[in-house]
């Protein structure tokens, strides 16, 4: 186990070093925690659908789980009202 993280701390170490400091930016889904993260992201997401605007936030909560992509959650009050369910039924 401790050679494997070695392996990987100097291959990124080696890749950067030929491909500069910020050449390793992509995250890997196999790198994420389990039970699963959350957390707040500083990201703006918004959400666009058919060219209309559905949501818009700069609260939303992003869930690390490994092997799977990253979801956000976006706070009932930044999407758009006449699209809520209540509003549906």
């Amino acid at each position: 186990m401790t050679s494997r993280i070695y392996e990987s701390v100097r291959d990124d170490a080696n890749r950067k070093s030929h491909l500069g400091e910020d050449a390793v930016t992509q995250e890997s889904v196999w790198d994420y925690p389990r039970p699963p993260k959350i957390e707040l992201t500083a990201k703006r997401i918004r959400v666009e659908f058919a060219g209309e605007l559905v949501a818009d936030t700069l609260s939303a909560m992003r869930v690390l789980e490994t092997s799977h992509p990253p979801v956000y959650y976006i706070p009932l009050v930044d999407i758009r009202a006449d699209l809520h369910a209540s509003h549906i039924l």
